[in-house]
């Protein structure tokens, strides 16, 4: 597959780094030192290079979370560098574990505040077996 800019220039596949790029920053990371195949030492050292050490990704982590955005982004299968979903989250996973942002800080739910609309969807279900009271 190849990609094209708003000028309809062709440009290459693109790359298992890239796609990781694209994962973790939100942006689409082009340029001639993409480093080829999938290797996570690499792409980590790429990603550094191009102004995203673990640092500014954990601040990009956190900003994407507050805003309710998903993080690490969704990636369309055709802009995956080749890779299967299975392949691509592996080696995602270990670009994470590289960049010591492998687990998920925790985060504390504030009991006093009124439960919200998917708090209240979900204590209203109750499993068919259960029956319904009320």
């Amino acid at each position: 597959m190849n990609r094209s800019d708003i000028r309809g220039a062709a440009t290459p596949a693109p790359a298992p780094a890239q796609a990781v790029g694209q994962a973790l920053t939100g942006d689409w990371l082009a340029g001639a030192d993409v480093p080829a195949g999938a290797s996570p030492t690499r792409i980590v050292a790429w990603l550094g290079t191009r102004g995203w050490p673990a640092a500014r990704l954990a601040s990009a982590r956190d900003e994407a979370r507050l805003a309710g955005l998903p993080w690490p982004r969704p990636v369309p299968a055709g802009e995956r560098g080749g890779l299967g979903a299975a392949q691509f989250q592996t080696l995602l996973r270990e670009c994470l574990l590289l960049l010591g942002l492998d687990h998920e800080p925790p985060v504390l739910r504030d009991l006093t505040a009124a439960p919200g609309a998917a708090d209240r969807r979900l204590a209203g279900e109750v499993p068919p077996h259960h029956g319904r009271v009320g």
